[in-house]
């Protein structure tokens, strides 16, 4: 598997700030975390094609750091 994209949403091009033409230039691989990466491929034994679905969790990311820093806030005023 070389990791070529044969089509791109525009939704993945939005997430990834990018236009298709660029999309289609890059490798799946290049976007995805390479722990993520290494599962799949195992998991799958080396697919001739690969159907994935991305989901953009950087609001979920965001509000996992905003949580932190409210914990340590209450910690801090309850010393």
């Amino acid at each position: 598997m070389d990791g070529k994209w044969i089509l791109v949403s525009k939704s993945i091009c939005d997430m990834l700030g990018c236009n298709e033409a660029e999309l289609l230039e890059m490798t799946f691989q290049e976007i995805i975390i390479k722990e993520d990466l290494a599962l799949d491929l195992y998991e799958f034994n080396n697919p001739k094609y690969f159907i994935s679905q991305l989901q953009d969790i950087t609001d979920r990311i965001n509000a996992i750091e905003a949580q932190k820093v409210l914990v340590e806030i209450i910690k801090e005023k309850m010393s």
